[in-house]
């Protein structure tokens, strides 16, 4: 039902208001009248937009993922206060009753319910590792010895400041290390393995 119920919503060419955010699906360049949306693992992604021009990410799990909610608060709330963490500080478990029901809105009691267990949270910009090195052995990017230093660098200080607040991410795999390549700073997402020495955010 997940991508029809986001079709349906894209169709109506409506935002909706979640999270005081108003936000409407973004089309694939390809398939009119399709919600632009990535599988990946346990969940598939739809990509949004609010009013601002923001991407949004909109994470729906399947069926047979047992999503904690509890867990996912509280590792939120033990992350530094970084943009280097926005992806598991600034994201939104939701629950059916989130989406308000207003005038020029788009309204759905199909959207409100399948809503419930998803997370929104804010795209990272830039490229995961895995996409950075694909581009760099097609040479599509070039890295000198600074740009090198730089990513070396940025990665250093986000690991020693989430380390600073007691936490451990536990999967730096190249799929959760984002690198805006205007900037060359890390980015880090998918904190579901993340735990603390002080013992609030295990399982």
């Amino acid at each position: 039902m997940s991508a029809e119920v986001v079709e349906v919503w894209l169709q109506s060419g409506r935002c909706v208001r979640i999270c005081q955010v108003s936000l409407r699906p973004i089309e694939h360049a390809l398939l009119t009248g399709k919600p632009l949306s990535s599988q990946k693992g346990q969940a598939e992604a739809f990509f949004l937009i609010d009013e601002d021009g923001n991407w949004w990410i909109l994470k729906k799990f399947h069926n047979n993922c047992n999503l904690d909610r509890n867990y996912l608060n509280r590792i939120g709330s033990v992350l530094p206060r970084h943009k280097a963490f926005s992806c598991g500080t600034e994201r939104h478990v939701l629950s059916q009753g989130t989406l308000q029901n207003i005038l020029g809105c788009h309204y759905s009691p199909d959207l409100d319910n399948w809503l419930d267990r998803t997370i929104l949270m804010p795209r990272i910009s830039g490229l995961d590792w895995a996409a950075v090195a694909d581009e760099i052995r097609d040479g599509n990017i070039q890295l000198d010895g600074s740009h090198r230093l730089a990513l070396c660098s940025s990665l250093a200080h986000v690991v020693e400041r989430l380390e600073s607040s007691r936490c451990a991410h536990r999967d730096l795999s190249c799929g959760n290390v984002f690198v805006d390549t205007t900037t060359w700073e890390i980015y880090l997402i998918d904190f579901d393995a993340c735990t603390t020495r002080a013992s609030r955010c295990h399982r």
